[in-house]
């Protein structure tokens, strides 16, 4: 799984310029598509009844349905989905679910049918009713200088939808995309349990028999049948179910663990380049991978011997032991293949040059994907005669090495093995990433292991498990000041936080503005400013007019986002809220990410009892999980992120002639094999402090375990509704 958390992956990539094509032979001709969908022999022009079973459901899905077909054109694969989906909606969460479809781009057709109880239809038109939204379709210049202009989205709010309404929608998708070395079509994977129950769920693949197919289904999704012609060159693949039920979304659970769901990908001429695992049989459906195939697939792909030399110059007469010199280079390559093209990249997408600002970089190349990035720095590793395993792992959700299917389920990255007894991880940059670091969600999962021989090519591989983090490193801690101010009408807070492993690379992305080191990366790796690169007048002054209010718009709009998150972790509501990086924690794993934010609580979180007041000091250690009773008899195993830890000291000044009661309610001590939470308090003249420390020990707990978690979950949720009492003296 390709997975890149940073700015310029989101604003650098090339995205397919879809439009209406002609192709001939399996697709059926559509020139109007709700004649197509809604003609004399639709199966469903007479509704199955809803089984009573269902009645009370917020909506039941009658009917999801979808056509997938592929057909290599002139240099391009093409490939169009026809999806139905027919919907009846029960109570008013299901019709405001239902009452808006946005993201429609010119790649897309829509159709909308309304059937009332009393059996009146309402086709909805939808080139009258939509309206262009804020949200574009298009790309950002790519190395070479192309450039793709944006194409506005579109949004349909439907209206005078009711509860007790069936809603019949098709959305016609098309898409063209060049065959540039890529032969493959993006891999599908769709969970057929869902938020609302099933009645009929259909699926049918469509292509040529010069293609190579692949196919999975799991959790009691049957396997799909090959229906097609004996004759011709056609292709075509069925897959139903029926009588779904719906899918009760449970903490810390993953999906495609225990839910029915399909997924597949086509793939082209296996003679050609392609990014699929392909077997030998065209129009045969294959359903696993072996670690061979993998072997075999990335000797195709991998090159170690780019005689990468770009960081030479910059580690030139520097003092570094073998470790510190790999990273260093890390994040060398992170500035020089990424972070120096931010500016630019932010200025194409908001006009902030008159020109195209990528031209003022002499052949820029940017790495923003993962293979990429592994044979660079694994080129590096080996001109430097360092030791080390590429690993291909699968994220967690998705289970065990086996299950893997696309290339696309692949997470990479590098394992050093300067000191084998502590090897040090390598995993593709982002704008804040750091060395010696392992994604999260593939943690504790078997992988494989592809390590080269002495032509420093790949050649062996072997099944590993790869290692979790512990519990102490992926840690929060929080520190609290609390005082009244004007008597008890204002409640003044000042926090600093101090983020490291897995907590601090889950928020780094959010809390640090992108904008704001850059001046700091160019200074330290002697790259140049976008505005130093600027030759023409025009696009100095431009630059110098708008850039200075963009990011001044930017900054404002991330205040306003950290003040709404601060509001929903806390559960109440602030004002004069402030924000402050302190330590960006960009260039070492071990090394927090720290900020400080200050604001004015709500006095609502006192309450007066005649001279005294009750003080809900719990709510500082943020919103705690309430387990519904529901969900405290649970079957399934628990799937966490990570291991994890938090730990918080409230500060707080007593007012002068007031006291404290009630902190005997503050002690707690909860502790066992699956994590804990423990709290206590000093008081100390007018400061009262209170500690709090929860942790999760494991990422993974077998059910049995469940009831002991709830032993330090329960315990802090109780904490978190504690209040004091500041009692007149």
């Amino acid at each position: 799984m390709k997975k890149t958390n940073n700015l310029i992956a989101r604003i650098i990539y090339i995205i397919v310029f879809a439009q209406t094509i002609a192709v001939y032979g399996q697709l059926p001709k559509i020139s109007n598509l709700d004649e197509y969908i809604w003609n004399e022999d639709d199966a469903y022009a007479t509704l199955p009844a809803i089984p009573d079973k269902w009645k009370n459901e917020s909506a039941v899905i009658i009917l999801s349905d979808y056509d997938y077909y592929y057909f290599k054109g002139n240099k391009a694969l093409n490939t169009f989905v026809i999806t139905r989906k027919i919907i009846k909606l029960n109570d008013q969460a299901a019709v405001n679910a239902f009452s808006e479809f946005d993201k429609l781009g010119q790649n897309k057709e829509l159709v909308v049918k309304i059937i009332k109880p009393d059996g009146s239809v309402n086709i909805i038109d939808v080139d009258k009713e939509k309206v262009e939204s804020s949200e574009s379709d298009g790309t950002v210049p790519v190395a070479g200088g192309f450039i793709r202009k944006f194409v506005k989205k579109s949004k349909l709010a439907i209206p005078d939808l009711e509860i007790g309404d069936i809603i019949d929608f098709c959305i016609y998708f098309k898409d063209r995309e060049p065959i540039i070395g890529v032969l493959e079509a993006p891999s599908v994977i769709d969970v057929i349990s869902g938020e609302y129950p099933i009645m009929n769920y259909e699926l049918d693949i469509h292509s040529k028999k010069d293609f190579f197919i692949s196919i999975k289904t799991e959790n009691g999704a049957p396997k799909p049948k090959d229906i097609s012609p004996e004759k011709g060159r056609n292709t075509q693949y069925s897959f139903s179910m029926k009588d779904i039920e719906k899918l009760d979304p449970i903490m810390w659970e993953y999906t495609l663990l225990d839910a029915p769901y399909i997924k597949f990908q086509v793939a082209l001429e296996k003679e050609k380049k392609t990014e699929a695992f392909v077997g030998d049989e065209k129009s045969k459906i294959k359903d696993n991978v072996t670690k061979e195939e993998v072997l075999e697939y990335y000797k195709g792909i991998t090159v170690f011997d780019h005689g990468y030399k770009g960081s030479d110059k910059y580690l030139k007469d520097k003092e570094l032991s073998k470790e510190e010199r790999i990273e260093e280079a890390y994040y060398y390559m992170r500035q020089y293949y990424l972070n120096q093209f931010i500016e630019a990249a932010v200025a194409y997408k908001n006009d902030l040059t008159v020109d195209n600002p990528f031209q003022f970089y002499v052949f820029p190349k940017y790495i923003t994907e993962e293979l990429k990035f592994i044979n660079y720095y694994a080129s590096f590793l080996r001109e430097e005669k360092i030791p080390f395993e590429m690993i291909a792992s699968i994220p967690r959700s998705q289970g065990k090495i086996e299950n893997l299917l696309f290339p696309d389920d692949i997470t990479l990255f590098l394992k050093i093995n300067i000191d084998p007894e502590n090897p040090l991880f390598v995993s593709q940059f982002g704008n804040h990433t750091n060395f010696n670091y392992i994604p999260y969600y593939v943690e504790g999962n078997e992988a494989y292991s592809l390590q080269t021989g002495k032509g420093h090519r790949l050649e062996t591989i072997k099944k590993v498990t790869i290692p979790v983090s512990d519990y102490k490193r992926n840690n929060s801690s929080q520190e609290y000041n609390i005082s009244f101010v004007d008597g008890f009408e204002k409640i003044k807070v000042s926090r600093t936080s101090k983020l490291k492993g897995h907590n601090k690379v889950n928020e780094i992305d959010d809390r640090l503005n992108s904008l704001n080191f850059t001046e700091e990366d160019h200074q330290r790796y002697n790259t140049k400013r976008l505005y130093d690169r600027l030759k023409k007048k025009r696009n100095k002054k431009k630059y110098e007019k708008e850039f200075p209010a963009f990011k001044e718009k930017i900054t404002a709009l991330q205040k306003e986002s950290y003040e709404k998150s601060l509001e929903e972790e806390l559960d109440f509501e602030i004002e004069d809220f402030s924000f402050e990086v302190l330590k960006t924690g960009r260039y070492n794993i071990e090394d927090v990410l720290s900020y400080k934010e200050e604001f004015l609580a709500a006095n609502d979180l006192l309450k007066r009892a005649g001279p005294n007041y009750l003080f809900e000091v719990g709510k500082f250690i943020g919103g705690q999980i309430a387990v519904e009773e529901k969900d405290k008899g649970r079957e399934e195993d628990i799937y966490m992120p990570y291991p994890r830890s938090f730990n918080n000291t409230i500060s707080l000044i007593i007012p002068e002639g007031y006291e404290v009661a009630g902190l005997e309610k503050l002690q707690i001590e909860v502790k066992n094999e699956t994590g804990g939470f423990t709290s206590n308090y000093t008081l100390d003249g007018t400061k009262l402090t209170i500690h709090t420390h929860k942790y999760y020990t494991h990422n993974y707990e077998p059910n049995a375990n469940w009831s002991k978690m709830l032993e330090f979950l329960e315990a802090a949720y109780q904490f978190s509704q504690q209040k004091i009492l500041i009692k007149k003296m």
